[in-house]
């Protein structure tokens, strides 16, 4: 194999340990996420719900061996629908920011002192 072919390998590979590592953590944050490898650095785009997500994802992406640089591209779907003064809804947004909140801790907590490959 060439260098050409092995580069293209070993985006490939850090790719999809990107995708799995954010997967198995973050399921309902990465519904429509994509992610690509150049040289070690890793595009993330697609759609998620908050900035906060958006954010949640560039961070544990790091956390993956190899990763060494990280290009974010994700949307962020903002629900225009809905009524900004509706107490229901900020509810809704309370308790979605509560339980990523905890899954953030859930995913440091689980990261201490290991190597992700």
């Amino acid at each position: 194999m060439d260098s050409d072919q092995l580069n293209a390998l070993a985006d490939h590979d850090l790719a999809r340990r990107v995708y799995s590592f954010l997967t198995d953590r973050l399921r309902p944050s990465t519904r429509n996420l994509q992610v690509e490898s150049r040289q070690g650095v890793i595009t993330l785009s697609g759609h998620v719900c908050s900035f906060y997500e958006k954010q949640l994802l560039q961070e544990a992406s790091q956390r993956v061996a190899g990763v060494i640089g990280i290009r974010n591209v994700l949307d962020v779907a903002l629900h225009s629908s809905r009524p900004a003064s509706s107490t229901s809804g900020t509810r809704r947004r309370g308790g979605k920011a509560r339980r990523l909140s905890r899954k953030v801790g859930a995913i440091a907590h689980s990261m201490r002192g290991d190597d992700w490959n």
